[in-house]
């Protein structure tokens, strides 16, 4: 019975070994909707993301973009710094956004706000990687 313990044990651990991101899956992290302000049409958003670099490599210069949910191509805006982030590091950026009313429905809904990590790669190469985020509830006050 020991040994099949053991055995499941090790199988669980190389599951989670395997689970780190490989072939673009290279950012991972959390968000917070901190505030959020009706314009009619549009919402001004503030989120807060906690960005982890999962990835082989160091990036440098990176932007944090903001996408539309349902098209990857149209940017909603980007945090204003750059970022830089070592193999297994870690930042946490805030920012504020103007996004369509229907974008910020659908987080309401259960949607998760779609980033991706722009940068160039070590030949210059423009590079976007998908952020996978959580949603994490908002702080609360004491």
């Amino acid at each position: 019975m020991r040994t099949w313990k053991c055995c499941a044990v090790l199988l669980l651990w190389l599951g989670c070994v395997q689970a780190f991101p490989r072939d673009g899956r290279d950012f991972a992290g959390s968000y917070r909707l901190l505030s959020a302000v009706s314009r009619g049409a549009s919402v001004n958003v503030t989120i807060s993301v906690k960005l982890m670099n999962y990835g082989e490599s160091e990036v440098s210069g990176a932007r944090l973009v903001l996408k539309e949910n349902n098209s990857q191509s149209s940017s909603l805006g980007a945090f204003s710094s750059t970022v830089s982030l070592a193999k297994r590091g870690q930042t946490e950026l805030r920012g504020s956004f103007e996004v369509p009313r229907e974008q910020y429905d659908l987080w309401q809904k259960g949607a998760t706000p779609s980033f991706v990590v722009s940068y160039k790669d070590a030949s210059g190469r423009p590079v976007e990687r998908r952020v996978e985020l959580v949603r994490m509830p908002p702080e609360v006050q004491q």
